[in-house]
């Protein structure tokens, strides 16, 4: 016979067992892979005596058509049952990324990841504004253990290229900047059947299916972005008819307003495929450091874009060439269009437009890079005999 303090703590244990719910311990483990995609873009520098010297460059002969790391994205882990999301990892510079998994029951799981950076930098997107997902089954998951997926290989596509190009641009060359630390966030680039590839303005870039394997255009529009970050915005310019020549190239005679906007968007656009240390930055076929059969005595040669692009170029560079000499960084070019006055007179970041009741005092020469000189002196403290050498060097750039 119990007693009844025995009787009463074998009534409370099993009630205690029959309130309490049972629980069931997950299934957890790791999951290991390295990120890679072919990447075709043109131009890239072959290094040989008889062609371009390659010191400095960033995209290499040997480098285009190879596997190259995918950086910065978020890889999923879902299972394939459900489609629950059993974990989330970031590839790192190598395109590798580990994830820590688990989940009720483990099963057949799947991997993927999209072309937007994990840091909300930029976001690589269709025209209609969709996602691009690349995914790939994993092999069986155990509980407890590492899974190592290996390196996985997706094929040559557009819009990778292009997030290959936009992440190399942010990495290599705009992340050197404070001020785009602050402001180079939720950029999109669309890629889609446009005629043409611009920068449209706020934070959006297009990039047209016929130049997905263009890296110097990538850069170039994403050049445009970032200066107009910047400088926290500016009227933009878009008369490209001076003299009665429509359209532009870097060797086309141009307002000076718009000879600016696509002269430093070359400029700082270039440090992606070239380091500051290079002697023959390469963009749309032009060298940036000694233009080929260029001399300031062509005609009206001091309203190309590519004086502007040089100007620039030889702003930030290390390279010691003529009356050039090294003293600012890359970064700097970002503090200059930032410290530009935010009116319309001259010297201001406006300038090129008054008001629209003072149309007639528009000055399309306004904004250019004598302005950008005038600023770095005037409100930045650089030397003005180092910013006159270049800027002379550079076929003394059409300004006021």
């Amino acid at each position: 016979m119990r007693s009844p303090k025995t009787a009463t703590f074998v009534f409370l244990a099993t009630l205690l067992l029959l309130v309490i719910p049972s629980t069931t311990l997950a299934d957890s483990g790791t999951y290991r892979a390295t990120v890679q995609a072919v990447i075709s873009l043109t131009p890239f520098c072959t290094p040989g005596p008889s062609n371009s010297n390659c010191a400095g460059a960033r995209w290499l002969n040997t480098m285009n058509g190879s596997a190259q790391p995918v950086r910065g994205v978020t890889v999923e882990l879902r299972l394939d049952s459900t489609g629950a999301l059993i974990g989330t990892g970031v590839t790192d510079s190598s395109g590798t990324v580990s994830i820590p998994w688990s989940t009720p029951t483990v099963g057949p799981a799947t991997m993927s990841w999209n072309l937007r950076r994990a840091d909300g930098r930029f976001h690589v997107k269709t025209k209609s504004g969709a996602d691009i997902v690349y995914w790939n089954p994993t092999p069986t998951l155990s509980n407890g253990a590492t899974t190592n997926n290996g390196t996985l290989i997706w094929g040559n596509g557009a819009h990778v290229n292009v997030y290959f190009a936009t992440e190399r641009a942010w990495t290599d060359a705009f992340s050197s900047s404070s001020l785009l630390w602050d402001r180079f966030t939720g950029v999109t680039v669309k890629v889609g059947d446009y005629s043409n590839s611009s920068y449209t303005g706020g934070k959006t870039v297009q990039i047209s299916d016929l130049h997905t394997g263009s890296f110097d255009i990538i850069v170039h529009e994403l050049g445009h972005i970032a200066s107009d970050l910047a400088s926290g915005g500016f009227s933009s310019c878009s008369d490209y008819g001076w003299g009665g020549m429509p359209g532009h190239s870097l060797r086309s005679p141009e307002w000076q307003c718009a000879g600016f906007e696509e002269g430093i968007a070359t400029g700082i656009g270039s440090r992606t495929l070239y380091w500051q240390t290079a002697v023959q930055p390469m963009m749309f076929g032009e060298n940036l450091e000694a233009p080929a059969s260029a001399p300031c005595s062509i005609t009206n040669s001091n309203r190309w874009e590519l004086r502007s692009a040089t100007f620039w170029r030889d702003f930030y560079d290390s390279v010691v060439d003529g009356a050039d000499s090294s003293l600012t960084s890359y970064a700097a070019v970002f503090d200059v269009l930032d410290a530009f006055g935010g009116g319309h007179d001259n010297h201001d970041k406006n300038e090129p437009y008054n008001t629209a009741l003072l149309i007639g005092l528009d000055d399309k020469d306004g904004r250019s890079a004598e302005d950008f000189r005038w600023v770095a002196v005037n409100q930045i403290g650089l030397p003005s005999v180092w910013l006159d050498a270049i800027y002379a060097q550079s076929c003394s750039p059409v300004g006021d």
